[in-house]
């Protein structure tokens, strides 16, 4: 792409005087990266292992590096026979860091290929979705958006928690260029994040404002079906409603301050909160009707949708009305250790 550069570095060897802060793993020689993949693990390597091995299947794993933040390096230890083929695999050292945006960020300054990917512990690529990322980001796009397939299809709680994240963007569609790409899980030109300044972790927190940012600086997002990815949903209720009501509180709290509301506007929003349901229960009705594996479970996913929506809007209400609180921070419980939030059968499928 445009602002292309070719990043040629030797492999660190796993060694115990290498800072603890910065510790890598690598396979030797030399090597163009291409694509650094940004992971988070509140606790130990386990959380990623099989998300690692993924990154391991891909048909362009020598051209990635891995970069893992953790709270305490030393609680993370990477089994050298886990990161064969793979350029390098380092683990950053961030502290007592509270938001999983405040981890990106650090590693997004630490990584050293010219795209970035916003990885997650429950999001499993499939062999050849880095090769399709790197080949649509020669063609000059700021962002590049993979489709997201249903990892646990089997609920109707799973799919009303996949539609409104990723059901616009579900592998039946056509590659394109979009106005927004899903969020946790598109890559990105490290160069232009770099370029947000002290912006970057407000816009880590709602990719939609970096993608609306990217867009406004005359940018372009590109969706590319052939980039597939295997995301694990909630499948169980409670679990849908805190996460609905933190990503409700952070996106309402996040877009009044971003585009500068006054306060009269906030409370306009608050009163008007009972129609967000509805605005959203449409688009949702219109991104199902787009896709067939979709569009024939309508009716039946209907009520998980609305139930979904209700508390997404009173998170949005609190967030126009008090601003953001914690829940940042509490979003973070949500967005990592996923197999907590899915049903019994499901964490032995995955290996729980």
């Amino acid at each position: 792409f445009s602002s292309r550069r070719r990043h040629t570095r030797s492999l660190c060897d796993w060694s115990s005087d290498v800072c603890s802060s910065d510790l890598g793993l690598g396979g030797g020689g030399e090597v163009s990266l291409e694509l650094s993949v940004l992971l988070f693990t509140p606790t130990n390597y386990d959380v990623l292992r099989r998300t690692m091995r993924h990154l391991r299947a891909q048909t362009a794993c020598a051209e990635i590096e891995v970069l893992v933040a953790a709270r305490v390096a030393a609680d993370v230890t990477v089994p050298p026979d886990e990161v064969g083929g793979l350029a390098d695999v380092r683990v950053v050292e961030v502290g007592p860091v509270k938001t999983l945006a405040a981890a990106q960020a650090r590693l997004i300054r630490q990584a050293r290929a010219p795209v970035v990917v916003l990885g997650e512990d429950h999001s499993f690529p499939e062999a050849g979705w880095a090769a399709a990322l790197i080949a649509a980001h020669r063609r000059g796009y700021a962002a590049v958006g993979p489709a997201v397939v249903n990892a646990n299809p089997r609920t109707l709680t799973s799919w009303a928690n996949y539609i409104p994240y990723f059901g616009g963007w579900s592998p039946n569609r056509e590659s394109e260029e979009r106005d927004y790409l899903a969020s946790h899980n598109s890559a990105y030109q490290r160069d232009l994040l770099l370029g947000c300044g002290d912006r970057l972790e407000f816009f880590l927190a709602v990719e939609g404002l970096l993608q609306q940012h990217l867009r406004a600086a005359g940018h372009r997002l590109w969706f590319e079906s052939g980039a597939r990815t295997r995301h694990v949903n909630f499948s169980r209720p409670l679990p849908l409603v805190g996460q609905s009501i933190c990503g409700g509180k952070l996106y309402g709290a996040s877009r009044a301050v971003w585009e500068r509301w006054p306060g009269w506007k906030r409370w306009v929003y608050v009163v008007a909160a009972p129609v967000i349901p509805l605005i959203r229960l449409r688009w949702m009705w219109r991104v199902m009707a787009g896709d067939p594996q979709q569009s024939g479970r309508r009716w039946a996913v209907l009520p998980a949708l609305v139930w979904g929506s209700l508390w997404h809007a009173v998170g949005e209400a609190l967030g126009y009305a008090r601003g953001v609180g914690d829940a940042e921070e509490r979003y973070l419980n949500y967005e990592t250790l996923r197999l907590r939030f899915v049903t019994a059968a499901e964490r032995q499928e995955f290996g729980a």
